[in-house]
């Protein structure tokens, strides 16, 4: 029997993707349960997971709908097939959840509350703070910088009542989504397979007149490689290559002519800036898989990484030869360029 409070409340469906990380999804799907908003369905789609993963969700949470993907398909391919299914069962909100954060009981009725009363909001986000740290803020929306190629992340959620519209971007980690916004922009593009996809979904909302909003009154708890899981260093290393390989395709959908050449080299300045200091903590693996996204980047080579696909060891040696050089040449800094290579002047390191 569906409840007086259900029939006020538009329909929900939570969607969230899982991939052999059970415990992780185990602890958000406990905080969805607490959750004081009365018709919401939680989804979890499950990315082929080499673990048992799918068979202990469905067992400890039999009210949740479980779809298990053939293959990986990635975060974008695998909330695509939960966007898929919600729109097939008549909801009106899309929540987008990673698995790796826990939700307060009121996040989403907040969120839904702002959603009704703003028909040009695409995404709706809470406030994200550190799960292990949680008093300080992770993310409370970003700005794009068109010209530059480059994001600058907002410190206060005060600030974005300020920001430009069309420049004001948030992360996918826990956003709402109205069903039409899906039926107008479309789908996540599955060729990132992870990261960038988000920024490029709020980038193509935002070109057909929506604009997104952040509830600073919403919370949720999110994990964090530098904060919560030990540092940069103990990032997998797809993060890396997917990161590396992704940020290129985002920026060059947006430019054409000679600005595409501007955005090559700003790209190149930034990866090789990273790689110069990564070089100093001998974190080589991580180099590696830089490379190889840089390499795959320009090729045009996306989807899931395929690590047989490598840069040339050649040309790695000789990005890797003296970072700094390539880093002041792409930026056409050619004094500094020349006074290196006449061993006239130091060079310095970038500031990060």
């Amino acid at each position: 029997m569906v409840s007086k409070s259900q029939t006020n409340s538009p329909k929900v469906s939570a969607v969230i993707v899982n991939w052999n990380s059970v415990d992780t999804t185990v602890d958000c799907l406990n905080s969805l349960k607490e959750i004081d908003y009365p018709n919401c369905e939680v989804i979890v789609v499950d990315n082929a997971s080499p673990d048992d993963s799918a068979d202990v969700i469905e067992k400890s949470f039999p009210e949740v709908t479980v779809l298990r993907s053939q293959k990986n398909l990635g975060w974008g391919g695998g909330t695509n097939l939960g966007l898929k299914h919600a729109l097939a069962n008549e909801t009106k909100y899309i929540w987008l959840l990673n698995n790796d954060l826990v939700v307060e009981p009121d996040t989403l009725s907040k969120l839904v509350r702002v959603a009704e009363k703003g028909p040009d909001a695409a995404l709706v986000s809470p406030v994200l703070y550190f799960y292990s740290t949680r008093s300080k803020i992770q993310h409370c929306g970003s700005i794009f910088d068109w010209k530059g190629y480059s994001i600058r992340h907002l410190n206060n959620p005060d600030e974005t009542e300020s920001v430009n519209k069309q420049d004001f971007w948030l992360w996918c980690t826990a956003i709402l989504i109205k069903r039409e916004v899906v039926e107008t922009v479309g789908y996540f593009d599955e060729k990132y397979f992870i990261y960038f996809d988000d920024m490029d979904y709020s980038a193509r909302a935002i070109s057909i007149g929506y604009h997104h909003k952040l509830q600073p009154t919403a919370k949720v708890y999110h994990r964090s490689h530098s904060v919560d899981l030990g540092g940069l260093q103990k990032a997998p290393l797809h993060y890396f290559y997917y990161m590396t390989r992704n940020e290129y395709w985002f920026w060059k959908k947006k430019v054409s002519g000679l600005r595409k050449f501007l955005l090559i080299r700003t790209y190149l300045a930034s990866v090789i800036r990273k790689l110069a200091f990564y070089k100093k903590q001998a974190w080589n693996d991580i180099i590696d898989a830089c490379l190889d996204g840089l390499y795959c980047s320009f090729r045009g080579i996306g989807g899931e990484w395929d690590k047989s696909i490598k840069m040339p060891g050649i040309l790695k040696k000789l990005i890797m030869w003296r970072p700094y050089f390539w880093v002041r040449l792409f930026e056409l800094n050619t004094r500094r360029v020349c006074d290196r290579l006449l061993g006239r002047k130091k060079l310095t390191a970038p500031k990060m």
